[in-house]
């Protein structure tokens, strides 16, 4: 648009065509302004994987399973949970994403769910969120690793969206 600008004016020198292309960013010194967000985007996830580590150091499953020694076919006397209160992950966020997971597996799109009184919708239920990133990430995985795999990519994606943020706000430089 400038250069139809300088055109249209009489007597104006039309700038010369050079045939190099010059990089879109370019870091003082280098060429390579692109690192310091790579290097930033490591230390996200390792971030992530250092906060997962000491659950993942006795398994791979992550949650209060200790609960489900107090009832049903799992119980077994003596086993103290360590927090009762917390539940919800093995009573509810994991049997959702394995339910997503099979169904997915077996070709069909989790949109119901049978096991919940006369059915309900699976994909429209906000916390088990069928089609999130995560869970979508998680079907990638093996069944035994899907629900670890959402929340560490919950994590990655959490503390991609603070990098991004920070750089927006100009606080990383």
């Amino acid at each position: 648009m400038l250069r139809a600008a300088a055109e249209a004016l009489p007597g104006a020198a039309t700038p010369a065509r050079t045939s190099t292309v010059e990089p879109a960013v370019a870091f003082p010194g280098s060429g390579y302004r692109w690192l310091p967000d790579v290097i930033g985007l490591l230390w996200v996830v390792a971030a992530a994987v250092a906060t997962l580590l000491p659950a993942l150091i006795h398994g791979v499953a992550l949650g209060p399973y200790d609960l489900l020694a107090r009832s049903g076919l799992t119980s077994h006397p003596g086993i103290v949970p360590h927090n009762l209160v917390n539940s919800d992950q093995v009573s509810e966020l994991a049997p959702w994403t394995t339910l997503s997971w099979r169904q997915v597996h077996q070709g069909h799109l989790p949109l119901w769910n049978p096991y919940s009184g006369l059915g309900m919708p699976l994909a429209f239920n906000w916390q088990s969120a069928s089609f999130s990133v995560p869970t979508l990430v998680g079907y990638l995985f093996p069944l035994r690793l899907a629900f670890t795999a959402g929340i560490l990519t919950t994590k990655v994606v959490a503390g991609t969206r603070a990098y991004v943020a920070g750089r927006t706000l100009g606080l990383l430089t």
